[in-house]
């Protein structure tokens, strides 16, 4: 919590310095005005040693940074009183830089042809009780109705922010002081728009956001890292739920919302959830470090009106690489389902195009109705998708495909006490390869019932557990309810 300056700095207890890297992409290599940085406030000095009020988040060598005492900002108060805006004008509502410790409370605009109200540079600020309504034809590639850039600590609280954009908006730009946007929290906020996009919206210069308890339509663009979505309704038809790319590691968290889509798909995406499963970046070789995606607690409906070929969950590696810790997946406790009385969906995926394969995936505890479980792979030939697979206590119910198919694991399978009926496909099949073998491989406490198997260049035979390319299997204790084979070992 120190910061050591080769002569007496010019810097006092409550000072706020700018902690500020210049070289382009210093904090993510995706975009070059993705610059490493962040706010610390002094408490104390003593010599040449500057004491701070707050821990660093980063690591930074001094060659590499410069330093700035924040002193052409400012402290405000802006409460109670609305703002006209100028339809079809590339002109802001309310526009502020340079913030710190301030207060947006009770402010209204209204019909701004650009972003409603646009932050920048700004440090410990609450944006409380306002709203937001820009004029809804999107123009200026700007037109939110909160835009918040390169600012840390930021609190955004019982709003309504709607746009042809995005409703809320985090990003940024370039020059001295654009730092990561860090600790910033929208709660108890409805954010709307009107545009083929998602209604919120966090760049991949952003770490530690959270959205919490709002309501947002047409989903959630996110990238960066360490990020937080909890307890909030996402609703709307016309745009993919929750879409990820840019991440610059793999730590998320998505807790205790609540997912509706209608009757939407597109053929490259997972319409539900999507990492990196629509373009061929995102989950990429920019990727540098893995951590811990955790998708738990969640209602997924999709209210298709027809059986689908499109996947409701889609996951995939595109060349990264990290180092240290890997990338693991945990899909736990959620609900997915079909929201219509007719229609099905094929399963999700878990896939390695290229780069390192997974540590662990755990899909545990989940109801599939209609659609589900999984596939899990690697695309090339011989290569593991993951070092160990745990698949445990989960109910997949008519599912227009397989229940779990889990190809290319390393160490372990585990797929136990699952109750899978009447799916398209094979109930479970884990398949290893030459020169790819899976070493152990254990199926237990399961029920299978009135699943297919349709892929015949495997077998011509239904069957509910096909298991190849593995060195050690242990099968036992499963009911089987049809006339299926059980097992077919190869």
């Amino acid at each position: 919590r120190t910061l050591t300056f080769s002569t007496i700095p010019d810097v006092e207890e409550g000072d706020v310095i700018c902690i500020w890297n210049p070289t382009q992409g210093s904090w993510f290599a995706e975009r070059t005005n993705y610059y490493a940085g962040e706010y610390v406030r002094v408490a104390a000095v003593s010599g040449t040693t500057v004491s701070l009020q707050n821990a660093l988040t980063a690591t930074y060598t001094a060659a590499s940074i410069n330093l700035y005492r924040c002193t052409n900002f400012h402290t405000a108060r802006y409460q109670g009183f609305t703002i006209l805006g100028l339809q079809n004008t590339s002109s802001f509502g309310f526009s502020a830089k340079y913030l710190i410790d301030s207060t947006l409370q009770d402010v209204k605009v209204v019909g701004s042809g650009n972003a409603c109200f646009s932050f920048g540079f700004a440090y410990n600020c609450s944006i409380l009780c306002c709203s937001a309504q820009e004029d809804h034809t999107s123009q200026f590639g700007t037109d939110y109705a909160l835009s918040i850039g390169n600012s840390q600590s930021i609190n955004v609280k019982s709003g309504y922010y709607s746009a042809s954009r995005h409703g809320v908006a985090i990003g940024g730009g370039a020059g001295v002081g654009s730092v990561v946007n860090r600790y910033i929290t929208v709660s108890d906020c409805t954010i709307l728009n009107s545009a083929s996009m998602t209604g919120a919206d966090a760049h991949s210069n952003s770490e530690f956001v959270t959205f919490d308890n709002c309501t947002i339509e047409n989903g959630l663009s996110l990238g960066g890292i360490n990020n937080r979505i909890t307890n909030n309704v996402f609703r709307g038809n016309n745009y993919i739920a929750q879409y990820l790319t840019g991440l610059k590691g793999m730590s998320f968290l998505f807790d205790g919302n609540y997912v509706e889509v209608g009757d939407y798909a597109v053929a490259t995406w997972g319409t539900l959830f999507d990492v990196s499963g629509n373009l061929p970046t995102g989950f990429d070789p920019d990727t540098t470090e893995g951590g811990d995606f955790v998708i738990q607690n969640n209602t997924f409906v999709w209210n298709i009106t027809g059986d689908r070929q499109d996947e409701f969950l889609k996951f995939m590696n595109r060349g990264a690489n990290p180092t240290g810790v890997p990338c693991n997946v945990y899909i736990k406790n959620n609900v997915f389902r079909i929201g219509t009385a007719t229609g099905k969906a094929v399963p999700g995926s878990i896939r390695v195009v290229d780069g390192r394969s997974y540590g662990t995936i755990e899909i545990s505890g989940n109801h599939f109705i209609g659609l589900g479980g999984f596939g899990i792979n690697h695309d090339v030939s011989p290569n593991f998708s993951a070092d160990r697979v745990y698949i445990t206590d989960n109910r997949v119910i008519n599912s227009g495909g397989i229940g779990f198919d889990v190809r290319d694991v390393r160490d372990r399978v585990v797929i136990k006490n699952n109750e899978i009926i009447g799916c398209k496909g094979v109930a479970s099949r884990v398949q290893g390869r030459t020169g790819a073998r899976t070493k152990t491989v254990h199926v237990s406490g399961n029920t299978f019932i009135d699943n297919l198997l349709v892929d015949t260049g495997l077998s011509t035979t239904n069957v509910d557990a096909y298991i190849t390319e593995a060195d050690f299997v242990l099968c036992h204790d499963n009911f089987v309810g049809s006339e299926n084979v059980f097992l077919i070992l190869s």
